[in-house]
């Protein structure tokens, strides 16, 4: 029986067969299976998809089947100011006086934070020259430099 997509019939039918307290929740194949015995509409298959994947309760039921994570490893305090610094971008903003990017310099025993105006296509050399141009410069070095996983600067930063 083909269904029309009005009045949410389409979903009425996927809830029928897919919730239902003695059929439900079912994974995709299965469900799809058990609505093609007795309906049919365009692109049904990617429909099913779909709802199976936003299903709360399937969700919730399903175990992982990664290993477990690993456990975290705590980053070390810092014995002065300015001693380990943490560092990020804030990319893609409107362009102002030129920039359209902002070096964010955070120390991570004070929470100081320095904010360095820079643009979206900055390399690690002159990221490093911008911090050594700024408030930074009247720090040492520090011993730890800390930086997001996910990085768009393809080389790390000199010391």
């Amino acid at each position: 029986m083909y269904v029309p997509e009005t009045d949410d019939l389409r979903l009425r039918v996927l809830r029928y067969k897919h919730d239902h307290p003695l059929l439900g929740h079912f994974g995709q194949n299965h469900t799809l299976e058990l609505i093609r015995h007795e309906y049919t509409w365009p692109g049904i298959r990617t429909y099913v998809k779909d709802y199976v994947k936003s299903c709360t309760a399937c969700a919730r039921a399903k175990t992982p089947c990664h290993r477990p994570y690993g456990m975290l490893k705590q980053l070390p305090v810092p014995d002065r100011p300015w001693n380990s610094i943490s560092m990020d971008f804030i990319e893609q903003l409107p362009s102002s006086s030129g920039f359209t990017a902002i070096l964010v310099v955070i120390d991570r025993l004070s929470k100081q934070a320095i904010f360095i105006p820079t643009h979206d296509t900055i390399t690690s050399t002159t990221s490093y020259r911008s911090r050594r141009r700024t408030r930074v410069r009247d720090h040492r070095d520090p011993q730890l430099k800390v930086r997001p996983t996910s990085t768009s600067m393809p080389t790390p930063l000199p010391s």
